[in-house]
């Protein structure tokens, strides 16, 4: 596939294919291996965006429906392939807690627990032999 040649490069030998999975939701799409066919691709659904629509800083990706119930709400599995994850993104190396404290409120209000989430620590990470964008 074309995208399988300028695809995104998570690995340095795997490419990825994300593609949208109906016109009518484009903030779902499904991604998988390029050599994998599309029924094996998970879920990956923009959940969030902000903090506002025409100034993105951050993003909020969930791996489909939630699925999982706990008492203080429901989420993805938490292992796994697909169906697995929920993530809190920003564009800085590490997310100003404004930021983090903004996308917890909104996940939430949506019904989904915050005991399940994962603080992964950013701070003095070098990101050695990484492109990132600027």
């Amino acid at each position: 596939c074309p995208l399988c040649q300028t695809g995104i490069s998570l690995y340095r030998s795997i490419r990825f294919k994300p593609t949208q999975a109906t016109p009518d939701y484009p903030a779902k799409i499904i991604n998988a291996p390029c050599f994998l066919p599309n029924a094996l691709a998970g879920d990956y659904w923009v959940i969030g965006a902000g903090p506002r629509s025409d100034a993105y800083e951050w993003a909020i990706i969930s791996a489909g429906e939630p699925t999982e119930s706990y008492t203080d709400g429901c989420t993805t599995k938490i292992s796994g392939v697909n169906g697995a994850g929920l993530w809190l993104f920003h564009r800085m190396k590490v997310a100003p807690t404004k930021a983090i404290k903004e996308m917890r409120s909104l996940i939430r209000g949506m019904g989904y627990t915050l005991s399940q989430l994962n603080t992964v620590e950013q701070a003095g990470c070098t990101y050695k032999g990484a492109r990132i964008k600027g």
